[in-house]
């Protein structure tokens, strides 16, 4: 039995940071949909990204698809005993090292009573 999908509509459930995002999706007459620009920058998908695609048929007709970034690797991974970050950064500018600083100060400030 041949089904055409083309303008059909489907729910696309996304988990970002472990929230579940439904967005409505339309396939258009070449099969392909559009991952939304929020998804995309929050998974780091860009123009020419290759995506891992799984599906999970139930019965006959139906199913579930799940996509993934191909060859990413999780932001942050263990090593040792401590999460090491080895995604990237979302602001250039961000100074890892002067952010650390920053809370050190502000942290020691609270506890020797000088802030507030």
């Amino acid at each position: 039995m041949e089904r055409s999908v083309a303008n059909s509509r489907f729910l696309m459930a996304i988990f970002i940071n472990g929230v579940l995002l439904d967005m409505d999706v339309k396939i258009d007459d070449y099969g392909r949909i559009v991952i939304p620009k929020a998804v995309r920058d929050q998974l780091g998908i860009e123009s020419g990204s290759s995506l891992e695609i799984h599906v999970d048929p139930e019965g006959e007709v139906g199913g579930t698809i799940t996509l993934k970034p191909k060859g990413q690797e999780p932001a942050l991974q263990q090593k040792g005993e401590i999460l090491v970050h080895s995604g990237k950064l979302t602001e250039e500018e961000f100074d890892v090292v002067e952010q650390i600083r920053s809370t050190r100060r502000d942290r020691a400030r609270k506890h020797a009573g000088l802030d507030g």
